[in-house]
């Protein structure tokens, strides 16, 4: 029996889930001063005590009504059939010597849940190739959807990665009566909700991805680190620039330590994961509530990992959700070694500390204007993510 608290607050379940499931969020970051525990006890009953459903509104940009109310039925991933085929490539595919995707069904077939489950045989099949150096191809068509997975060694000086451990699949959703099988056609507005559901997806769990073929990096080094900063709390925050750094354990990574160091050891720094994303904030001590600069003491830093495909327009590029969360505890807490990332190359010596530029915005870029960001696809549920100038769908 589910423990209930007596002044639980009845949250609407369906709006709950659907929004921890557009969040992109790991489970550990949503209800960071709990257990996972806690929120699956959420997801599974609909209950929260009142301090934990302030904290989960919070978490997920809304307010706590927002979250009693109903979502509406095109937007909601139950919408989507719950039973899926999955057919492995090995069957269709004989240019490459693939592994099986399958792992258990009937000639290179299998029935199973829908891919953006909690428990999805995607996720499965990605982490039976290990944990690092994972590419991802995404394709599609009227209503398949199709998975490639690969690892890839560390790449060379000049030239693409080798890449090894194919395996893939194709995938749609189908109705089942009795022994008798049969497709389940998708609206548009369900295929564009799970073509943004596999994105998220793919850059919260992969370190190369490829759409419809295009692949835009050869090697993780090859994205940059876009920073934003913002001053004033929160619910008041302003836009004062941008700053494009090389790579995520060179120079982005010494100007942040600078950054940091640099602060009144009074000043609390705070990280957590967010869309695709980290944010870190900087909040100024109760001492200076009274001060008339408070609003601009408070600040806070967003960093995500880009494609820059060209002048000024960027594609969001794939950043693990776990090397994310690593990421964030080691900030937090100030332990600099945890505070770089598998899959990156690390600079060492070549590194020219002199020349980092440090975390601040860059003036080129603030004369030239807002960079355009680019979602890789223009949907609701990724622009709503989005509140900031600069997103160009």
């Amino acid at each position: 029996m589910q423990r209930r608290f007596s002044n639980a607050i009845k949250l609407n379940l369906a709006t709950v889930r659907f929004l921890v499931t557009k969040s992109g969020l790991p489970q550990k970051s949503i209800l960071p001063s709990h257990s996972t525990k806690t929120l699956q006890r959420v997801l599974n009953t609909g209950y929260a005590s009142p301090a934990v459903a302030h904290q989960l509104a919070q978490r997920l940009n809304v307010t706590l009504d927002d979250l009693q109310r109903d979502t509406p039925s095109d937007n909601w991933p139950d919408a989507l059939p719950q039973l899926w085929l999955y057919e492995d490539l090995t069957q269709i595919d004989s240019t490459e010597r693939w592994i099986s995707f399958i792992s258990s069904g009937f000639n290179g077939l299998a029935l199973d849940s829908s891919p953006i489950s909690a428990i999805n045989p995607l996720t499965q099949a990605l982490d039976r190739i290990g944990r690092r150096n994972r590419s991802v191809v995404l394709r599609r068509t009227a209503q398949d959807f199709q998975l490639e997975i690969r690892q890839f060694h560390e790449a060379p000086k000049e030239g693409p990665p080798n890449f090894f451990f194919p395996m893939g699949c194709r995938f749609f959703p189908v109705t089942r009566t009795g022994d008798s099988i049969s497709r389940t056609p998708l609206t548009s507005k369900q295929i564009d909700f799970m073509w943004a559901s596999l994105h998220s997806w793919a850059l919260n769990n992969t370190d190369l991805l490829s759409v419809d073929g295009a692949c835009e990096a050869q090697h993780p080094d090859d994205y940059k680190v876009l920073v934003r900063f913002f001053e004033g709390e929160p619910a008041k925050q302003t836009l004062i620039g941008s700053r494009l750094y090389r790579h995520l354990n060179g120079d982005f990574r010494c100007a942040l330590i600078d950054y940091i160091e640099s602060m009144d050891t009074t000043t609390r720094i705070s990280a957590h994961s967010t869309f695709a994303g980290t944010e870190i904030e900087a909040m100024p001590s109760l001492r200076y509530l009274n001060e008339p600069d408070w609003q601009q003491r408070y600040k806070t830093v967003r960093v995500n990992l880009v494609q820059e495909v060209s002048r000024g327009e960027l594609h969001i590029a794939p950043w693990r959700s776990a090397f994310r969360h690593t990421f964030t505890t080691g900030v937090t807490s100030r332990k600099w070694k945890d505070c770089w990332h598998h899959g990156h190359s690390y600079p060492g010596q070549d590194l020219d500390y002199e020349s980092v530029p440090p975390l601040a915005p860059d003036p080129a870029l603030e004369h030239n204007g807002a960079l355009r960001i680019k979602c890789p696809t223009p949907t609701d549920a990724w622009l709503a993510l989005w509140e900031t100038t600069g997103v160009d769908a």
